[in-house]
């Protein structure tokens, strides 16, 4: 299972400095690579709540599955 957190906007945000603190927050290994983050595991719940955290609105954060 990974995370998968997408959609950011580079020019905006530093998508490294994101992943390192979701990584680290999470307790997790992952990569940051253009504007996606992947997080080795099931943290989605964790990661949508450090987002809002962070002051990201809730309206743009959302749960994909397959």
């Amino acid at each position: 299972m990974v995370t998968v957190a997408e959609g950011f906007n580079e020019a905006d945000i530093d998508v490294q400095d994101l992943g390192g603190i979701l990584k680290a927050k999470c307790a997790t290994g992952g990569t940051a690579k253009g504007s996606k983050i992947e997080l080795q595991g099931n943290h989605v719940k964790k990661v949508e709540a450090l987002l809002i955290e962070l002051g990201f609105p809730v309206e743009v954060i959302k749960e994909a599955r397959p």
